[in-house]
């Protein structure tokens, strides 16, 4: 687990925030610091610059209001469990493979998958055992997944967006880090946020 977290945070200590105290129990064994969301907010626990936001259940977690005054000057990686399971043994595996994710190949994919996508013409194709799909892209494609595996001093992302590559014909307007394609008279033209850093 420490080596993701040093390769999201950039060698810089990291605290896992949770609901759940029970929770906050494994990573402190695995020599990470730990806390719970209500310890930072009544102030026994110091904000921490840099979190990994791990919610087990969406009724006990702090104000959206709360939230953005608690991490507005850190960075923040959320491990969202509440969408799953409020199951504290089903987090700690989740954490637990978490911690077996190799973050650096990760998003070298989702560079190699967007950039893939934003050369192709108008189809892509993906085969393999019993698959054969065929997929037209429109003339305009946003494109949403992190290209870099290190998080800014006050950036929030999930953990998804470092395995994934969303794709939409429409504009992801509540996406922080769109990657779009426009056609141009030379040819499709690629055209990246400045997230996207190859």
């Amino acid at each position: 687990m420490l080596a993701d977290l040093d390769m999201v945070f950039a060698g810089q200590k990291a605290t896992v925030l949770t609901d759940e105290p029970g929770l906050a129990d494994w990573p402190t064994l695995q020599g990470v610091p730990a806390s719970t969301f209500e310890e930072v907010l009544v102030g026994r626990e110091p904000v921490p610059s840099r979190a990994v936001a791990v919610p087990l259940d969406h009724g006990r977690l702090p104000s959206r209001r709360e939230l953005r005054d608690i991490f507005s000057g850190s960075g923040v990686l959320w491990i969202p469990l509440a969408s799953f399971s409020p199951d504290p043994q089903v987090a700690r595996y989740g954490l637990e493979k978490f911690s077996e994710i190799d973050i650096r190949e990760c998003v070298a994919a989702n560079r190699r998958i967007i950039s893939q996508l934003l050369l192709a013409r108008e189809e892509v194709r993906m085969t393999g055992p019993g698959a054969d799909l065929a997929i037209r892209l429109p003339e305009r494609l946003q494109l949403s997944g992190r290209t870099r595996p290190e998080l800014l001093p006050d950036e929030h992302s999930t953990i998804g967006t470092h395995f994934e590559v969303a794709m939409s014909p429409t504009d992801p307007a509540a996406v922080s880090t769109p990657i779009s394609r426009f056609p141009e008279r030379c040819g499709w033209i690629p055209y990246s946020s400045p997230d996207a850093v190859n």
